[in-house]
């Protein structure tokens, strides 16, 4: 966990809420340190319920997974120290039975469980890291890798089945990759391709930059070094400029927000935080105010929650009390049933905000620090949304504690679920929001460990499938309705919009020839149909044979 600290205690002890929603607690669960990393949320035993996988630092160092809707324990396991990573949930034998992928940072291994009884299937030794693993098929054989930073600058690939290192990549051995890999198809070859940061060790940061490596061959492919300082968590991904190809945000230790022209990494934008004060989190990406195009959320070291535009230019802010900060960033959903994503974000003074996407209010705050009763709770954990008891109602996971290292005997830590009411969700399930850690909502729920809470009531049906010609979905709609349906290739990317008009009652019938928006024929592989009407969403999987 590499972070500035910059704290002042507070003595509020303040639940604010908005008219509509008051935030409660559904479950507790104490630990013996903080989890600075994240949690991840899917059914992992096969009952039909979602869990929740995290992991502790020193003072506790076990994994944990609880049953999401009472706390109760499934399973946990002592690492041996420091967890650092968010853990990630995968079915890594496509049998129906989720493992958990942890990367351990003071003990050095990679390592798989089991996800119903996490006996472990396989544990790998490597050079540690606080970079969450990504998972996704790179080469194309059929089978996903894992990908990992480590402490040694290396970018490391492992094969999901079995832990087996398929190749390495010495990145920069002066430098660390605490963050994330993306996986993301940049060089449109039809394969996710790996954007990876450094963390120089370097006094004057002058190896810190930003990398991209061919997905087939581990070749670079390019790189940028215009960061001057740290980079902690990884690049979020999306075609935020709207040109067909996937941008890449990233924060710095420099005080910028940059984005970047996937293909060649060239810069479109930066926005210099005012007096360039340290951003360590991760970009957000989403539609915040439903006016079709994206926006980008991040908060800054002085305190700050910002929304910048596609163009670079800030849309609000919102001010936290006293310079604190959120250091693993926000989570996007609707959670309060406005049909608006809202911004969801835990903060080291120990509280829990949730903001208005479209202008940034307050909606809530939730003071947990005030609950655990200590003025050194703090909340150095991001959030996962998701309906912990599978019914009406969205609910939010996040851990907080104190951290005395070396005196580990002083840590302590608090798990909390906290019901929050009627919402549209997307789920938010994981750590940067999908395997590829894009941190972008904007990405099929596919992606996700869970589905949405608001089970579809669009009638729809789709044929042939898999097909090679032409697709045909018929869309039947009980109201007058504005449609949006847009077809996403498997790093998530936007390449197709087949209807984004508003509707009257009826039935409709709309038909994808495998062709992106400029004409062009993609390659054969699987692809997802996202439909959006109204309030209803749907997602269909798709397979294009060539």
């Amino acid at each position: 966990m590499k972070k500035i600290l910059l704290i002042v205690i507070t003595s509020l002890l303040i639940i604010n809420s908005s008219k509509s929603q008051t935030p409660s607690i559904l479950w507790r669960f104490n630990t013996h340190d903080e989890s600075f990393g994240n949690a991840a949320i899917a059914d992992v035993d096969g009952d039909g319920k979602p869990e929740i996988v995290f992991s502790c630092y020193w003072g506790d160092s076990n994994i944990y997974v609880l049953n999401a809707e009472d706390g109760s324990l499934l399973w946990k396991r002592n690492m041996g120290g420091c967890n650092d990573a968010a853990p990630i949930i995968y079915d890594i034998n496509n049998n129906g039975h989720p493992c958990v992928i942890l990367g351990s940072s003071c003990n050095p291994v990679l390592t798989c469980f089991n996800g119903a009884n996490g006996t472990i299937i396989w544990q790998t030794p490597f050079g540690g890291t606080d970079s969450p693993p990504s998972i996704a098929d790179i080469d194309g054989d059929g089978k996903p890798e894992i990908l990992v930073g480590d402490f040694q600058g290396n970018l490391n690939c492992f094969t999901a089945d079995s832990g087996h290192l398929k190749w390495q990549v010495v990145v920069d051995d002066s430098s660390a990759i605490e963050a994330s890999p993306a996986l993301v198809d940049v060089n449109n070859d039809g394969h996710p391709d790996i954007i990876v940061c450094t963390w120089s060790y370097a006094g004057n940061h002058d190896s810190t930059a930003i990398y991209a490596y061919d997905g087939m061959t581990h070749t670079l492919l390019w790189k940028n070094p215009v960061p001057t300082d740290w980079i902690y968590h990884g690049a979020a991904f999306a075609n935020v400029m709207e040109d067909g190809s996937p941008d890449l945000a990233v924060t710095s230790y420099d005080g910028h927000v940059y984005l970047l022209h996937g293909p060649d990494g060239s810069l479109h934008w930066s926005y210099p935080t005012p007096g360039l004060t340290y951003i360590g989190d991760p970009v957000t990406i989403g539609d915040i105010n439903n006016d079709g195009h994206l926006e980008l959320i991040y908060s800054a070291g002085y305190g700050e929650m910002d929304a910048l535009d596609r163009f670079g230019n800030l849309k609000w802010s919102f001010f936290m009390p006293q310079y604190e900060s959120s250091f693993r960033g926000a989570a996007l959903a609707d959670i309060n049933n406005d049909d608006t994503l809202d911004v969801i974000f835990a903060c080291s003074n120990g509280q829990l905000y949730a903001l208005n996407g479209a202008q940034g209010n307050l909606l809530w705050n939730l003071n947990l620090r005030a609950d655990y009763g200590d003025s050194l709770f703090t909340l150095e954990h991001g959030p996962v949304i998701a309906s912990f008891k599978q019914d009406d109602t969205l609910d939010i996971f996040v851990e907080g504690g104190y951290t005395a290292y070396p005196n580990i005997q002083l840590d302590f830590g608090r798990a909390y679920a906290i019901k929050v009411g009627l919402g549209h969700g997307p789920d938010w399930a994981m750590f940067q929001h999908d395997y590829t850690r894009s941190n972008c909502v904007c990405n099929p729920s596919p992606y996700n460990a869970i589905g949405q809470i608001n089970k579809s009531t669009i009638k729809i049906n789709d044929y042939p499938n898999p097909f090679s010609d032409n697709i045909i979905f018929n869309v039947s709609l009980d109201n007058n309705l504005f449609v949006s349906e847009v077809v996403y290739n498997s790093q998530g990317i936007a390449v197709k919009t087949l209807a984004n008009e508003k509707l009257d009652a009826g039935n409709y019938q709309f038909v994808w020839n495998g062709k992106d928006d400029n004409g062009s024929n993609l390659p054969g592989g699987v692809y997802y149909c996202r439909i959006l009407a109204g309030k209803n969403s749907a997602v269909r999987k798709i397979v294009l044979i060539r």
